[in-house]
């Protein structure tokens, strides 16, 4: 990957949060298990729209879709503590996508990153459609489909969805920032 191809001036980094800073299918998981008794882990979601899985498509995004979803989900091991040391270095924006028909995202995204971080990223958060619109350096993220025409470089959060991507860097969890330092 040429850095040169992405924009060169901003020293934002970039985060995607489902996928990357909280734990969004375990918390689906967790309540399919409730609700149907149905066992998914997240090795089994191998396609980022949640194709050939046990349950329906439309089940999964309408459990996403529930007032208070986001606010329950649980963060990502070690990305508290990366995120807060990150922040020492680094400009650091969330910077998410809402989720179609669910009223509440954005709201309850913003309660999320208060509670794990502090109001600062909360409110600095960006909840867009078009990440691609948004200045950054880098951003990590978890979607396979994302923009490559964007300025800044993205950057693959391992997941099982995603292992398919060859062409990017990968983060493989928080304990490994060498992309973010190399590409920062």
């Amino acid at each position: 990957m040429r850095m040169r191809d992405y924009e060169m001036e901003s020293k934002t980094l970039l985060l995607d949060m489902d996928g990357v800073i909280a734990d969004t299918m375990g918390s689906v998981f967790d309540t399919i298990m409730r609700e149907t008794g149905v066992q998914l882990c997240h090795a089994d979601t191998t396609d980022y729209w949640f194709a050939g899985m046990e349950v329906e498509p439309d089940y999964i995004l309408d459990v996403m879709r529930r007032p208070g979803f986001f606010l329950g989900l649980d963060i990502i091991t070690g990305a508290k503590h990366a995120i807060n040391r990150l922040r020492r270095d680094y400009e650091v924006v969330v910077c998410t996508a809402p989720l179609k028909g669910s009223y509440n995202a954005e709201q309850e995204k913003r309660l999320w990153l208060d509670k794990y971080f502090d109001s600062e990223l909360a409110e600095t958060a960006i909840v867009t459609n078009d990440k691609s619109s948004v200045e950054g350096r880098v951003l990590v993220e978890d979607n396979p489909h994302i923009d490559r025409t964007a300025k800044w470089l993205p950057i693959m959060f391992d997941q099982a969805w995603n292992r398919h991507v060859e062409d990017l860097p990968v983060m493989y969890g928080w304990s490994d920032l060498e992309p973010i330092r190399e590409y920062m």
